[in-house]
């Protein structure tokens, strides 16, 4: 316990005792209306705070498990989509290049129109063909 509680603990047993002390008519000056009757709220809001403080700190402290959680979530999703980028960046790289192994087989179109180039009749010759394709599928591979 730390001294807030230990405080808040022994403030309440004072004012306790001092309020029963009272209605019995232990002290002579407590048995006066005009000194007991503004001690009953006292006490009312001192024991009300000693209770309701309790839940507030639980509540506080699910709350704050809940954020941390959330918090894990978050990185684990941040993680997971640079995960993502990486790989479709990389996947996008391998892509750029198998196109430019295939367009050694055919140097003066543009990158875009290899297919119609090299699936037409006036293709380049077969082996040079062949070596592109083998060369782009070995970067399509690795």
């Amino acid at each position: 316990m730390d001294w807030k509680n230990v405080a808040i603990v022994v403030l309440t047993i004072v004012f306790v005792v001092l309020y029963v002390a009272g209605f019995v008519g232990y002290p002579t000056f407590a048995t006066n209306k005009d000194v007991i009757d503004p001690i009953g709220p006292i006490i009312a809001v001192i024991i009300g705070y000693f209770f309701g403080r309790v839940p507030a700190e639980k509540n506080e402290q699910s709350l704050k498990e809940q954020v941390n959680q959330r918090t894990e979530e978050t990185q684990q999703a941040r993680a997971a989509q640079q995960a993502a980028q990486s790989a479709s960046d990389r996947a996008l790289t391998k892509l750029d290049a198998a196109k430019a192994a295939l367009s050694s087989a055919a140097p003066a179109v543009a990158p875009h129109e290899i297919a119609v180039t090299l699936s037409g009749p006036a293709g380049s010759d077969a082996a040079a063909l062949r070596g592109a394709v083998v060369a782009a599928l070995k970067v399509l591979e690795s």
